[in-house]
């Protein structure tokens, strides 16, 4: 009976260790968080970087010099809806963008919708969800787009595959003058004028011919990494920093600012270099020590400080991350 009582009074103490140990051991890092959930690989990159919030009074973001259009023209716009009956042609048009629909291409009368899909990007969208028995020819213009440094012989319209989440390109044709690019289309969806920088990666050109802008995508396998490189803006992915095999994204999203977007989204098992280039920044009265890479947090409404490593010679910020993101340069 002494016996029994004696463990009866230890229970409480052995209880307390057990949960102790419990919750150090739930504590520690994990060595290599692959395969671990998504709060782990938030919980190590919170271990390695400190969160530094920049002064709202004293923060502002690099801007770019005054931006000039490299061509006349203004940046297209708008949408149109047509109903379109099944024994007559019709024509569909928005800005420089055709729509030509031939008799006989709708199984029955319906609206057809044909609008420009983003005001930075070259994208066009027919709607609503309509499949075509007959091609439809699509032309898009060349004359109000960015063209600087672009393969003219990889230029195409391409289609956006959901179910794949890729741009898949259509046989295309340049006219005589390369003023205009055609391609037969026989379904909705959204449409851009893009590249093929390479194999492996694909640029979407972005409208007004001006000197930012566009997007351009990659393949990233999850056991090789990779880098891609857009408009001096660099991610440089090794291997095993991304749970799975993803499309890579860099999209220049800000007229008036040195603002990137990385994507798509998530953490990363291991920290990621990132470079953001400032060559089109208005650099008047600024001290380049100053300048830091930043991301906004929306939950916060705060711009975090990164920090980063200044290369003068070659105007860019080179940094560290954790997750995709939208990422700036800042002064500090």
């Amino acid at each position: 009976m002494k016996r029994l009582t004696w463990f009866r009074q230890i229970i409480p103490c052995l209880c307390f260790i057990g949960l102790t140990l419990l919750a150090s051991s739930c504590g520690e890092r994990p060595v290599s968080p692959i395969g671990s959930a998504e709060n782990n690989v938030r919980r190590q990159a919170g271990t390695q970087q400190v969160r530094k919030t920049l002064d709202p009074s004293r923060m502002k973001l690099l801007r770019r010099k005054t931006v000039n259009a490299l061509h006349k023209g203004h940046a297209c716009s708008g949408s149109k809806t047509m109903f379109v009956k099944t024994d007559k042609p019709h024509n569909v048009d928005i800005c420089h963008e055709k729509l030509e629909i031939p008799a006989g291409a709708v199984t029955q009368n319906t609206n057809i919708s044909f609008a420009v899909a983003d005001e930075n990007l070259a994208m066009v969208e027919i709607g609503p969800n309509v499949s075509f028995i007959l091609p439809v020819t699509m032309t898009l213009s060349l004359k109000v787009v960015n063209l600087v440094d672009v393969n003219m012989n990889t230029l195409a319209i391409s289609r956006f595959d959901k179910v794949s989440n890729r741009w898949i390109d259509l046989p295309s044709t340049l006219d005589d003058k390369q003023e205009n690019i055609s391609a037969a289309i026989v379904k909705a969806g959204l449409y851009a004028i893009t590249w093929n920088a390479d194999d492996n990666a694909k640029e979407i050109i972005a409208w007004q011919g001006e000197n930012w802008g566009g997007l351009k995508e990659k393949n990233i396998q999850h056991d090789r990494g990779g880098r891609l490189h857009f408009h001096g803006h660099e991610m440089d992915i090794p291997p095993y920093a991304l749970p799975a095999s993803k499309t890579m994204v860099i999209t220049e999203i800000d007229k008036k600012q040195v603002w990137v977007d990385f994507g798509p989204s998530g953490w990363f098992y291991k920290p990621v270099k990132i470079t953001l280039c400032f060559k089109e920044a208005d650099l008047t009265g600024i001290d380049l020590n100053n300048l830091t890479v930043t991301w906004y947090d929306p939950a916060t409404g705060e711009w975090i400080d990164v920090g980063g490593m200044v290369d003068a010679k070659n105007k860019t910020v080179c940094a560290e991350v954790w997750h995709f993101t939208q990422y700036s340069i800042a002064l500090r």
